[in-house]
């Protein structure tokens, strides 16, 4: 992921924001702190009010926030089914133990890919406090979805719509529409099929189950 100037991080582009929605709303109606020209404006700042996204965004956003507080982003929840599946019940306990102490830290808020790269690449505005609808995958996707996640698995056509339907059902993730869907299908489908029987009864994809 491409290395952002310290100044980038915070530069908030006039000119680009006056075109964004949320230009129309004072910086204190989501961020909090003080309407004052001085230092004191950043007592009680909140610097990412989507951390929070019932309270946050809900007013304006009341079909949208409360999906997003359940969603996986938020919830991280493909994390304890992959690793769930790699492990034993006895130890599920152990590895939550272990997952806050590090994957709890990587929840992702809308903000986090929306507004700005994630943490836990360093962050930074993506386009001038802008709001971007569709993230540029190079600066915010990559930061946690690096592409070994994908290409690692392998499986049939119908596996890897079997995962989709998982990701909606169990992950909140929004339906592809039809012509979304075969496009990535046939894509997955050819470029990453079911790998070749190995040892022990061969390779199971977890995610597939």
């Amino acid at each position: 992921m491409p290395p952002v100037e310290a100044w980038v991080k915070v530069w908030i582009d006039e000119e680009v924001y006056a075109t964004d929605v949320h230009a129309s709303l004072a910086c204190t109606a989501c961020h909090g702190g003080q309407a004052v020209r001085s230092m004191s404006a950043h007592e009680g700042l909140i610097a990412d009010p989507s951390a929070d996204p019932e309270t946050g965004c809900g007013t304006c956003h009341p079909n949208i926030a409360p999906d997003a507080a359940d969603s996986l982003h938020a919830t991280l929840r493909g994390y304890d089914t992959a690793l769930y599946e790699r492990s034993i019940p006895e130890n599920h306990d152990t590895l939550e133990f272990m997952e806050s102490y590090h994957c709890d830290q990587c929840h992702a808020t809308c903000g986090d890919c929306h507004i700005a790269q994630p943490d836990s690449v360093g962050g930074g505005l993506l386009e001038g406090h802008a709001f971007v609808a569709e993230p540029p995958m190079s600066q915010t996707c990559t930061a946690c979805h690096g592409f070994k996640l994908v290409a690692q698995q392998g499986m049939t056509r119908v596996q890897w719509d079997d995962s989709i339907n998982l990701m909606i059902r169990r992950h909140n993730m929004p339906p592809p529409d039809d012509k979304e869907r075969a496009v990535v299908l046939n894509s997955l489908g050819a470029t990453y099929p079911p790998r070749a029987p190995a040892a022990r009864g061969g390779w199971q994809n977890p995610f597939a189950k």
